[in-house]
């Protein structure tokens, strides 16, 4: 897992500075590129926007945050399908589930930052299983993060240890806030 997270890290500094003024699909595959030209013999792989679907579990469908930001386009039986931006895994082993990765500029509004975090909790809560769930919000250094979301995060991150929030910089390594660094 150490590994996978250091590529990931590394590929965020890697990122041109032009990338940190596009829109996110832009960003996102400037740094799957990165990752996939570096990521090589790891027992684990990376993948850009595979659909993932499972049953929202009880300890979810109980959580406020959750209940407001996640239901939308359900299937019938329950199921909901969801699509993480990046995911490091092993298609072959549910229990081998490194990481869910959403990203978003960090300028972004409040509303689709709670979205992706809803997104994150649904990663590692249910049984897709995943380890860690990161939400990467990047911008170039006059950009900030509005301030009314920063409650919203800080108390995720707070309720559910696995989720992190990198803040990545153009030739920065990313500002990672989680449980025991909240956002200030």
């Amino acid at each position: 897992m150490e590994a996978a997270r250091k590529i990931f890290e590394k590929s965020l500094m890697e990122v041109h500075f032009d990338f940190f003024d596009r829109n996110e699909r832009a960003f996102t595959y400037e740094c799957y590129r990165i990752v996939r030209n570096t990521a090589h013999d790891f027992n684990f792989e990376f993948s850009a926007e595979i659909s993932k679907s499972k049953i929202v579990p009880t300890e979810l469908k109980q959580n406020e945050f959750f209940q407001n930001n996640f239901y939308n386009n359900g299937r019938e039986d329950g199921f909901f399908v969801r699509t993480p931006d990046f995911a490091f895994h092993n298609y072959d082993n549910n229990e081998h589930q490194l990481f869910a990765i959403e990203v978003k500029p960090i300028v972004t509004s409040d509303r689709l930052i709670r979205k992706d975090l809803s997104k994150l909790m649904f990663y590692c809560k249910s049984d897709l299983r995943f380890k860690k769930a990161i939400l990467v919000l990047f911008g170039k250094e006059n950009q900030n993060l509005s301030g009314s979301i920063v409650p919203n995060i800080n108390e995720i991150l707070k309720q559910f240890p696995e989720i992190e929030v990198w803040i990545a910089r153009p030739n920065s390594f990313p500002i990672i806030y989680c449980s025991t660094n909240l956002i200030p």
